[in-house]
């Protein structure tokens, strides 16, 4: 917790990334890539409960 909050941008730097993450959009959308790289979390670190650890009376939207 305490590295999120010394580490995030502020001021000037919030700017900073905010264009950077723009830059970035722009050179994607140009090589016709997707916006958000689906890997960006390797499928094999993703760990998801199953059904009966959910419950019965949980809904799952897509």
């Amino acid at each position: 917790m305490a590295f999120q909050f010394w580490y995030r941008p502020r001021g000037i730097e919030a700017d900073w990334a905010r264009r950077e993450a723009f830059l970035e959009l722009e050179r994607r959308r140009k090589l016709g890539l997707p916006l958000v790289d689906p890997n960006l979390i390797p499928p094999e670190r993703v760990k998801l409960p199953s059904k009966e650890q959910l419950g019965p009376d949980f809904k799952i939207i897509l």
